[in-house]
């Protein structure tokens, strides 16, 4: 997790985004190594995982991969997580509306890579709150977020963007859709402490 966010900071500290080609079978072997979550039984994973906090979910992509300019090595690239929340009434035509007046906007920022739109899988291990999300992978991590949108977390960030954005206004195609965005950077593993130097 970045140091700095746009929305309140998130309990996950860590993301892992693995690319499938088989999610049943994939969810069938994740069940086998390390156990189905419920609520009297923890995944079987090591001492050093806080397992109220973590979370596995299946999503399906829903739209192309919406390509920005060209990008840097994998190891360079920033990730934002658009945790999106869509009420009954707008979920029909959800998909839609949020490429023509969201994903394709945001992909013409000034160093974001690709953005691509997913829905939550019907194969699942835990359940989730939210039925989208939508990746946007950057080349400039910190600098993006002076130009990224403010999610409508409270209803002030929420009056602000619909004064910018007039899809979220009352009759407008994503009125009521809620978003939470959280900036993740590559891991970099600390450097190993020196030796002690030898006693004299």
């Amino acid at each position: 997790l970045a140091a700095n966010q746009i929305d309140t900071r998130p309990v996950n500290l860590f993301l892992t985004v693995f690319e499938l080609d088989d999610v049943e079978a994939v969810r069938h072997r994740f069940a086998e190594s390390f156990g189905l979550r419920t609520a009297t039984e923890m995944l079987r994973l090591g001492e050093g995982v806080d397992q109220q906090t973590i979370m596995t979910t299946f999503f399906e992509k829903v739209s192309d991969k919406h390509q920005g300019p060209a990008a840097p090595p994998i190891d360079q690239q920033s990730i934002i997580v658009s945790l999106l929340s869509v009420p009954l009434d707008i979920f029909p035509g959800f998909i839609d509306a949020y490429l023509t007046n969201r994903l394709t906007n945001l992909v013409t920022k000034e160093g974001v890579i690709s953005g691509q739109l997913y829905q939550k899988s019907q194969h699942q291990v835990q359940n989730t709150i939210y039925p989208f999300i939508s990746l946007y992978y950057s080349s400039e991590g910190q600098e993006l977020l002076q130009k990224w949108p403010k999610p409508p977390t409270n209803w002030k960030s929420i009056a602000a963007a619909r004064e910018t954005d007039p899809s979220l206004r009352q009759g407008g195609p994503l009125y009521n859709m809620a978003n939470r965005d959280f900036l993740y950077e590559p891991y970099v593993a600390p450097e190993p402490a020196p030796p002690p130097a030898p006693k004299a």
